[in-house]
């Protein structure tokens, strides 16, 4: 992006900085598809979608995925979320990518347009991918500390990608400090840390002082960042929340009412049976599905190795991943048991009439569901995307009422109509005979 400058105005007087602070605003350049980004391994992609796919893209998985909240031990997550991926036809199973949070998210099948932008990224990064995390950047605020993706379950020699949608953000990348292994945050890492020579962009942190580089890349709508493992392995990243006032901020960045949904595609070796009872593969104890073994669950000795790892793979530069993950992990919910029997899920529209009608259904047939309401942020006409034109909005964008099947083969029903008639199928032939004309005349009113 040019900046024009009128050379007739008259610079305000300078403000006396710190160091620290004129090392930070020296170093704040912005960097493009055109700069080596990270380790050389990484680098940023424009127009992702065709231009009339991109211009509704947003309002498009706004109103389609099923937004969830996340929590960790400090509380709730910034931001909402989903997961998406490959769940086998044959036998229910699907991939799983653990990173710290009290309790996995369940895994939901593709909805259409993730699976659009999925075959679009698919091309451009020239592998598979079968895993999502689906984030809702709700405002400025929120935000995801900096941290190195969790390899655990990522395939080696894999890229990350991450689709950006609505509001642009700025991707931070900050090489980790200098640490060992062994003793992370040594004394002799802290020595070597103050004798390394400072290069032309390098950030001096403002904690501990030691010189570490810092790269930030602006993500506008319909971009994709592709991160490679060794970027990931000596590189935390993160977006931080956004506090300029808003008249500090370009266009593109107060488009679509300030939010962003983040996609990041993954290609997960690790795997969970239909039920999440058994894993294997890559990060689990068991390589081969032959040899699966039981997941553990709110375990806290087993929990507690599991997080260490994370922490090593946070602290370390270019981690070895074989010393900290070879030995596989089974734990799949750190602070939670694995339910005997997972209940249903029932995606509420936020239509008022269409969510009563099938809640009254599924309270008559006795099915025990877990509610999830939809985010209170709403579509209007008042939005605008970044050249300041109203959001295209259609009667497709209405959010749709969807009901989740535990276990098996995870089926996901959506629509009113479609939902009662499938709830009648299934439930019905289990309520007592003299209440079936009951609940049939309650559930098809």
């Amino acid at each position: 992006m040019e900046m024009h400058v009128d050379k007739q105005t008259v610079p305000a007087p300078p403000r006396r900085v710190s160091r620290k602070l004129q090392m930070r605003q020296k170093n704040s350049t912005l960097l493009s598809s055109d700069d080596k980004i990270g380790s050389g391994d990484s680098k940023i992609l424009y127009n992702l979608l065709e231009p009339e796919a991109a211009e509704v893209a947003f309002q498009d998985l706004f109103s389609e995925v099923h937004w969830q909240r996340m929590y960790h031990a400090a509380g709730e997550v910034p931001r909402l979320v989903c997961c998406q991926g490959d769940i086998n036809d044959a036998d229910g199973s699907m991939p799983v990518y653990r990173h710290p949070s009290d309790q996995s998210l369940p895994l939901l099948r593709w909805s259409p347009v993730v699976t659009k932008i999925k075959e679009r990224a698919e091309e451009r990064v020239g592998h598979k991918l079968n895993h999502a995390l689906i984030q809702l950047y709700r405002s400025g605020q929120d935000h995801i500390s900096e941290h190195s993706d969790k390899t655990l379950d990522i395939v080696h020699g894999s890229k990350i990608v991450n689709v950006s949608l609505g509001a642009q953000r700025t991707m931070r990348l900050r090489t980790k400090r200098p640490t060992t292994l062994q003793d992370p945050g040594s004394s002799h890492d802290k020595q070597r840390s103050r004798d390394t020579t400072p290069t032309p962009d390098a950030q001096l942190n403002a904690e501990d002082g030691r010189s570490r580089v810092t790269q930030r890349i602006p993500m506008p709508h319909n971009s994709m960042f592709v991160m490679g493992l060794d970027t990931n392995g000596s590189w935390l990243h993160g977006i931080m929340p956004d506090k300029r006032p808003a008249a500090e901020h370009i266009p593109a960045e107060s488009a679509y009412g300030n939010m962003r949904i983040s996609i990041t595609f993954r290609l997960i070796g690790t795997f969970l049976s239909a039920d999440s009872k058994l894993i294997w593969g890559q990060g689990a104890v068991a390589k081969q599905k032959s040899d699966a073994r039981p997941t553990i669950n709110g375990n806290p000795e087993e929990s507690q190795r599991l997080i260490n790892a994370f922490g090593v793979e946070n602290q370390v530069t270019a981690p070895d991943w074989n010393s900290i993950y070879a030995t596989g992990f089974n734990v799949l919910h750190l602070n939670s048991e694995l339910l005997e029997h997972e209940k249903p899920m029932l995606f509420l529209s936020g239509d008022e009439d269409i969510d009563t009608d099938v809640t009254k259904c599924i309270s008559e047939l006795g099915v025990d569901v877990e509610n999830v309401n939809p985010p209170v942020e709403r579509l209007t006409s008042e939005l605008v995307d970044a050249d300041g034109d109203p959001l295209v909005l259609t009667a497709a964008h209405r959010r749709v009422i969807c009901f989740r099947q535990a276990g098996d083969m995870h089926t996901e029903v959506r629509g009113k109509t479609a939902i009662i008639e499938w709830l009648m199928e299934t439930y019905a032939p289990q309520v007592q005979k003299e209440e079936v004309d009951r609940v049939h005349k309650i559930c098809r009113c």
